[in-house]
């Protein structure tokens, strides 16, 4: 690109960059953030960790902080070496400012190299304005925005596809080495499945060039290139590759678990509607509703299916958008795909965790063909109409059997029909802006619909935070951090916004009957904190029958009316939460304030109760129409309608609570939830044990952090935090002996920092051990009750250990101290009485050695996960090691690929 090609294409490169800066100028202006699920939980610490790494001028080799220890670098998140991210760093940004930076530059640098591929494949300025902006703001992208490790990937397909397009054209050393260089950034920034998936498409895409002009000479370049970008990538490529093994990915995944995010048929219209089966808070569609995201509008629909009409000119970007539709369809559809049903029935695919996101490809394939279909505007007209038939037919015929067969998307429509008529002006528009555009020759019209239709519906589709929430620091980081700076190693947090330790507190939730003229409810409403205009209170229908019940707030029984409703069954059967506000009212009434239930017909509609804790707060349950005084007195009952204060939230709970891996920016590790392609025992040990990703209790109403405290605490986990409800008296946590470290108001909530004095040190010793190869089994083990964790570890390893020596009459004596505590090496040094076993509750993965005294010794395992090693009577240092053979290979092939690189530029630059 020069000056001239700006200059000649300045209207509709200026319709791309105001499309960019309407879509991102709420972060663009400092006031909101994209701080939204991954991007707040992994991305968000990943990055904070990395600057600390690139800082200090170390390989982020293994983190202690991600779950009980995690390979950085092998992990597949989020490339250590994406370039922008590594400028970005070494400037010192922020990370959270770092991630707002990236998502802004990495959508603008994909919308410029879209429109310069498109250019330079002949198609007009504004066919390649509109397919730009399709790639950028289509819903596999926008669905995607909050996963940076898909966009750092994404956004450079179309300059891996200009790399490859001006080496077909002419083979030169230095275009070899550009090629190399595109890809080998794609390599080392994305997610692995997605970097797979824009190669998949850069393939498509290049044979259909390929073929256009064939040139043999081209073959060797590109075989240099994949080679050079091998090389350059391999310090991503080969440690991850090292990792995979110990993953849960490695034996594949359940049969049903590759069906999940299947992509239904009748979700065809949120391709022209998104938000048809709701938002972000409130969906009720196929899982989930970022994964199946793939809106395109209604304008590059009609474009692509008029694309299919006119075969003379393009004939290899129809033919490639056509395959990477088709392709990505048949693939996105899963379970309801027999395309991909075959391949998983006979095992081509084992490892897709989200079959959804073959959308790429069909998102892909449109904004090829819809960039065609709006060139062929300018030279053909009539046939380019009958396009219009196949796209709508595409979308209609699904979605109107579903709506034949379910009434719930048929009611759904019906709102819609009714209530969002901007929604249908946009689609009408789209429709008639095409002949009405090409008759007065304004194609630009076209090109600014589509995208203000798109920034329209991805406008809100990631929520953002504000900047001053986001950037709201947990109180209980210093806390973290000096516990840290005490004990030489991180503290260990298990958080959640709710630790019922004792009891199942769903078991006290009961419904009452159903609202009719015969059952009225009547509830005095007395929040702990005050002031409060709103609360939220379940009520559950059991159909969506038509039938209504009044809900309102007043002053005493016969005093001013404040809110006043007619609640419709199908209303609450969509959403049982229902949000009653009532502004306005005098402090002098609101100690007085009355809500009731109540219903001139027979209703489906019950409200949830609970226990009452003092008699302040018991419900009146009326049987007549108009109750007496007396009546009202005999009809309470010892039990409260579920409702909690809605108060308006001022910071995240998650934050707050360093939640997931936001602990990391505390420099603490987490005991919950972790990424895919964790360490496989780490995660069946969290699953099994701490209830990460199953119901918390079991059958007999236990907990799962009750029934397995033995573990919790030998596992080390030094704290935990919840969230409590205002006036809640009773912690669960403080009679369990757990000791309450710091308490802080977050506007909504008070938020509780716990510190566990039962939890065991980071490491020491066990006189007892049994070796045990199977981790099933050795769970098994640990689930009985007469376990002891103090006296005796499950081992399994390379080898058993030789447990001859061990004397169990001679009571164990033994200190153990960790001199040196480094993400990627720790030495403890013990003094024993007798042979024993040293602990350390850290993960562990082949790669980590075990030295005595600096002798290589057997690499053992404690209960699956933890290092462990078998020391001799005495005083001895043991040292555990991470040692990546990988890692140093990948060392080697990166300094040649450099090497190769500047050669290749160097030569270029003299020739």
């Amino acid at each position: 690109m020069n000056l001239e090609f700006f200059k000649k294409n300045r209207y509709s490169l200026a319709i791309v960059f105001f499309t960019w800066l309407a879509f991102f100028l709420p972060i663009l202006s400092g006031k909101f953030v994209y701080f939204l699920d991954d991007l707040k939980i992994i991305y968000f610490p990943i990055e904070t960790l990395y600057a600390q790494f690139q800082h200090n001028w170390q390989l982020p080799l293994w983190a202690n902080e991600f779950g009980f220890g995690q390979p950085l670098l092998a992990w597949g998140q989020l490339g250590f070496f994406t370039p922008l991210h590594l400028i970005l760093r070494a400037l010192y940004v922020p990370p959270l400012a770092l991630l707002q930076i990236s998502a802004a530059a990495y959508f603008l640098i994909g919308s410029i190299g879209m429109f310069t591929f498109l250019v330079k494949r002949n198609l007009n300025q504004y066919a390649a304005a509109l397919g730009a902006i399709v790639f950028a703001y289509c819903g596999f992208s926008i669905g995607h925005l909050n996963h940076v490790n898909f966009y750092t990937s994404t956004m450079l397909l179309p300059w891996l596809l200009i790399a490859i397009y001006t080496l077909l054209n002419k083979q030169t050393l230095a275009r070899a080495t550009t090629l190399a260089l595109t890809a080998a950034a794609i390599a080392m920034s994305g997610q692995p499945q997605v970097t797979l998936y824009v190669f998949i498409a850069a393939t498509v895409i290049s044979i259909g060039m390929f073929v256009q002009k064939p040139s043999i000479r081209a073959i060797p370049w590109v075989i240099y290139a994949v080679i050079l970008a091998f090389l350059l990538s391999s310090l991503a490529i080969l440690p991850l590759q090292e990792f995979l093994p110990d993953t849960e990915r490695a034996a594949g995944l359940p049969y049903q678990e590759l069906f999940e995010f299947s992509y239904p048929p009748w979700h065809t219209v949120t391709l022209v509607l998104p938000y048809f089966f709701g938002d972000h808070s409130n969906y009720w569609g196929a899982k989930g509703f970022q994964e199946l995201a793939a809106f395109t509008g209604i304008i590059p629909l009609i474009l692509a299916g008029g694309a299919l009409t006119h075969w003379k000119q393009h004939r290899s970007i129809r033919a490639t958008g056509i395959a990477l539709v088709v392709g990505g369809a048949l693939l996105a559809l899963g379970k309801y795909s027999p395309v991909y049903t075959y391949l998983i029935d006979n095992h081509y695919i084992t490892s897709i965790g989200v079959v959804g996101r073959f959308v790429f490809f069909f998102d892909i394939g449109i904004v090829l063909l819809a960039a065609v279909g709006l060139h062929d505007l300018t030279e053909r007209r009539k046939a380019f109409f009958f396009g219009y038939l196949l796209p709508l037919f595409l979308i209609a015929m699904p979605f109107g059997i579903a709506i034949q067969a379910d009434q719930e998307i048929r009611e759904r429509f019906h709102e819609l029909w009714v209530y969002q008529n901007i929604t249908w002006w946009l689609i009408f528009a789209g429709i008639a802006i095409i002949p009405i555009a090409t008759y007065f020759k304004k194609t630009w019209l076209i090109v600014v619909l589509a995208a203000g239709t798109l920034i329209f519906y991805a406008w809100d589709y990631n929520p953002r935070a504000q900047t001053s929430q986001a950037l709201s620091l947990s109180p209980f980081i210093q806390d973290l951090q000096e516990f840290r700076d005490a004990n030489k190693y991180p503290a260990r947090l298990y958080s959640a916004e709710r630790l019922p330790l004792a009891g199942n507190p769903q078991s006290e939730i009961k419904l009452s009957e159903p609202i009719s003229p015969l059952f009225s409810v009547f509830q005095k409403i007395s929040p702990e904190r005050k002031p409060f205009d709103c609360i939220v209170v379940p009520v559950q229908a059991d159909s969506i029958a038509e039938t209504h019940v009044g809900i309102m707030v007043r002053t005493g029984f016969d005093g001013t009316i404040w809110y006043n409703k007619q609640l419709s069954s199908a209303d609450a059967y969509k959403d049982p939460y229902q949000h009653i506000c009532f502004p306005g009212v005098p402090d002098s009434d609101k100690d007085d304030l009355i809500l009731s239930f109540t219903s001139s017909e027979n209703t489906n509609m019950k409200v949830f109760t609970t226990p009452s804790k003092t008699d302040a707060s018991n419900v009146y349950f009326v049987r007549v129409a108009k109750p007496t005084p007396n009546q009202l007195h005999r009809s309470k009952k010892n039990i409260t309608v579920q409702y909690v204060p809605d108060f308006p939230r001022s910071e995240d709970i998650e934050s707050q609570l360093l939640m997931r891996h936001i602990q990391a920016i505390a420099g603490s590790s987490s005991a919950r939830w972790i990424g895919a392609l964790s360490v496989r025992p780490y995660r069946e040990f969290i699953d099994g044990f701490f209830a990460n990703d199953s119901e918390a209790f079991d059958g007999d109403g236990i907990h799962a952090l009750t029934r397995n405290k033995k573990l919790m605490d030998f596992v080390g986990i030094t704290h935990f935090a919840q969230a409590l409800e205002y006036g809640q008296t009773n912690d669960p946590m403080l009679s369990a002996g757990y000791v309450l470290e710091k308490e802080s108001d977050t506007g909504d909530s008070i938020i509780r920092l716990y510190k566990n004095p039962f939890a065991f040190p980071k490491v020491f010793m066990v006189p007892n051990a049994e070796f045990i190869a199977a981790n099933d089994e050795i769970r098994t083990r640990l689930r009985a009750n007469s376990y002891d964790p103090a006296s005796n570890v499950y081992l399994s390893g390379e080898a058993p250990p030789n447990l001859s020596q061990l004397k169990p009459e001679l009571p164990l004596q033994a200190t153990a101290t960790i001199l040196t505590y480094n993400q990627a090496r720790v030495d403890v040094t013990v003094e024993t009485n007798k042979e024993a076993f040293l602990v350390l509750t850290d993960s562990t993965t082949p790669q980590w050695q075990t030295y005595i005294d600096d002798k290589r010794s057997i690499q053992l395992r404690a209960n699956t996960i933890f290092k462990a090693a078998q020391v001799p009577a005495g005083t001895h240092t043991i040292s555990f090691r991470y040692e990546s053979p990988a890692t140093e290979k990948a060392k080697t092939l990166t300094t040649i690929g450099i090497i190769l690189t500047l050669l290749g530029y160097a030569y270029g630059y003299k020739k």
